[in-house]
């Protein structure tokens, strides 16, 4: 989804993700910011999820790719995150391209204020998950939380100079 006019300024393009399957990505471009959600079969997802990254940075300017450093996770989808962030590690490696990690609980405190909530388990709450709410209040509107996610790992590397950081 295309949101226009969201950033106050020219950043270089960071792309953003919130791992999982899904798995959400933004990224922005000038004072726009594009997003949305992946979902690939369990049975090729890491070689889908390879080749979208690949793809993606070799069709844009990417300077740096920033996930949401979420390592602590419930047993069913610790093992699919470790594997997307190395495959995202490899790929980045390979097209040398920075990357970086911003904890849950930073980039939520800054978007939300408060970083005590955990995402929706059911669909029908998805529109109070608090992320999505606080984005709506910048005119970013978003119904998917994994997209939402993404969006506020961007927004926070950008606001707070961690795209500065990574690579260093």
């Amino acid at each position: 989804m295309l949101h226009k006019n969201v950033i106050d300024a020219d950043y270089p393009t960071i792309l953003a993700l919130d791992l999982g399957n899904p798995f959400g990505w933004a990224y922005n471009s000038g004072t726009d910011i594009e997003s949305g959600v992946m979902t690939y079969s369990k049975e090729s997802e890491e070689f889908m999820f390879m080749r979208w990254l690949n793809n993606f940075l070799n069709s844009k300017k990417v300077a740096a790719v920033i996930f949401e450093n979420a390592a602590y996770q419930p047993a069913n989808a610790i093992q699919r995150w470790h594997s997307q962030r190395g495959i995202m590690t490899a790929v980045c490696q390979s097209n040398d391209v920075a990357y970086g990690g911003i904890d849950v609980g930073t980039w939520k405190k800054h978007i939300v204020g408060f970083a005590n909530f955990t995402k929706p388990t059911r669909k029908a709450e998805r529109l109070n998950y608090m992320v999505i709410k606080a984005l709506a209040i910048r005119a970013i509107i978003v119904e998917d939380h994994n997209e939402a996610d993404a969006i506020g790992v961007l927004l926070t590397a950008l606001e707070t100079g961690v795209v500065e950081r990574v690579g260093e």
